[in-house]
């Protein structure tokens, strides 16, 4: 039995851009280690109700290595996941722990803070 090191240590990008084609089929990475940026994790931009008048959008800090498309050291980070409305952040970032379920932490997340929005917005 694996333990949850090597679990967390084998997740990829490929493993969380499956969780995030479970939330929705509107994502995309943002950065890349050819493009300018201030950070050494790959981002996701997520949309959830595309083209609805209550479009939702999000960035996903994934805690990814921009190198190796794999989740960097073990109790360095955490996913963190940010509201977005006119090019700006709302609100504070909320953190999912990398542990063994962090797939469904994520998407759990990602969900109630959706049903949330309304709150922080003020629409």
């Amino acid at each position: 039995m694996e333990s949850t090191l090597q679990t967390i240590e084998k997740t990829t990008a490929e493993d969380f851009e499956r969780t995030l084609s479970e939330i929705t089929p509107y994502y995309q990475i943002l950065n890349s280690p050819t493009k300018y940026t201030q950070t050494d994790e790959l981002l996701y931009g997520i949309i959830l109700n595309k083209g609805q008048e209550d479009e939702r959008k999000f960035i996903i800090f994934s805690s990814l290595s921009i190198y190796s498309k794999k989740f960097r050291d073990y109790g360095a980070d955490a996913i963190r996941i940010l509201r977005w409305k006119d090019h700006k952040p709302i609100g504070k970032s909320i953190r999912v722990h990398r542990t063994p379920n962090w797939n469904k932490n994520l998407k759990r997340k990602v969900l109630n803070f959706n049903n949330n929005f309304e709150k922080v917005v003020g629409i």
